[in-house]
């Protein structure tokens, strides 16, 4: 299973190791920047990012993090996110995950999260082997369950397909989607829809390494009703300062609304998470590229599946 797309690691919830993931693209080059990240049996993955997002005359800034522990047949994971409107924090994230390892490649876990003064917990079971992984969430948010599939199956070491859907009540949102990456030129697509194909949108996205430590970023997202009409252009540029710390910078032009600037700072060990449901996040990140603050994706998409994730990516602002 495959690196995925943020070029990230994990700064505020303890001390990160190895190999850094990077946008649809893998390099690694002697460090320029003095950061001290070992990865250890215990800490499997890391992951800090800072993101600001201006547009008109506001700004939107998130702080996001992950980690993954492995105690042997048990691991724990920790994602938690924060949104800044002009400084002042709007909302909160945290979501927890426990599991257990019944046999090689399958885990059941319990997971918690809480965010808006609402608490959401339930349990959930994976499988997963070098071709694929499949897992099943159920979660439970005031009363109301939300039953969540997801899935990858890797057809060769270099492309990756996968999906998503969610089930609230009488509402079902599903999402699938492929990435291709041969380490120097990376391409993801994908498309999110409701009762109806016009009622998502979809999105694709491309990096090319120009060298080993500099890259360029491409993407393109729009509703899926009247093609264009809204959405997002984004172009952009990544420097990976070591093998653990990289920066993006990108300009979104709306095509329906105010245009946009980004900055992005990641940190990061590890490149692959743990349970399967996370790995299905990222890689739904790697196909909607640049645009946005990734405010709540990993816990909006962890309670309400990656495709209400995928959502909030597309149109955060």
């Amino acid at each position: 299973m495959k690196h995925t797309i943020a070029i990230t690691a994990l700064a505020i919830l303890g001390t990160l190791g190895a190999a850094h993931a990077s946008s649809l693209g893998n390099a690694e080059t002697e460090p320029t920047v003095d950061v001290v990240l070992e990865e250890t049996d215990l800490l499997t993955y890391g992951q800090f990012k800072f993101e600001t997002t201006i547009f008109d005359e506001a700004s939107l800034t998130s702080l996001t993090g992950a980690m993954d522990l492995d105690f042997g047949r048990i691991e724990a994971s920790i994602d938690g996110s924060s949104l800044m409107f002009f400084g002042v924090e709007k909302e909160s994230i945290l979501t927890g995950k426990l599991a257990f390892e019944v046999v090689e490649g399958a885990a059941l876990y319990v997971h918690g999260s809480t965010f808006s003064g609402e608490t959401a917990k339930g349990f959930g079971a994976d499988y997963q082997n070098d071709r694929f992984g499949i897992s099943f969430q159920q979660n439970t948010i005031n009363e109301t369950d939300a039953n969540i599939f997801s899935g990858l199956f890797n057809i060769n070491d270099r492309t990756t397909i996968f999906g998503s859907a969610t089930s609230v009540e009488d509402f079902n949102l599903q999402s699938v989607g492929g990435r291709f990456d041969n380490g120097s030129f990376g391409v993801a697509a994908m498309t999110i829809w409701g009762e109806g194909f016009e009622d998502g949108f979809s999105s694709l996205a491309a990096t090319y390494q120009i060298r080993p430590n500099i890259g360029l970023a491409a993407s393109v997202q729009t509703t899926n009703e009247d093609w264009f009409d809204n959405g997002f252009f984004n172009l952009g540029a990544t420097l990976d300062l070591n093998k653990h710390v990289a920066m993006e910078a990108y300009y979104a032009k709306g095509l329906s609304k105010k245009d946009s600037f980004g900055f992005e700072l990641v940190v990061q060990t590890g490149g692959t998470r743990k349970r399967v449901i996370d790995q299905v996040i990222e890689l739904n990140k790697s196909a909607l590229g640049v645009s946005g603050v990734d405010f709540g994706a990993s816990g909006i998409s962890q309670t309400n599946g990656p495709a209400f994730g995928g959502l909030l990516l597309f149109n955060p602002t």
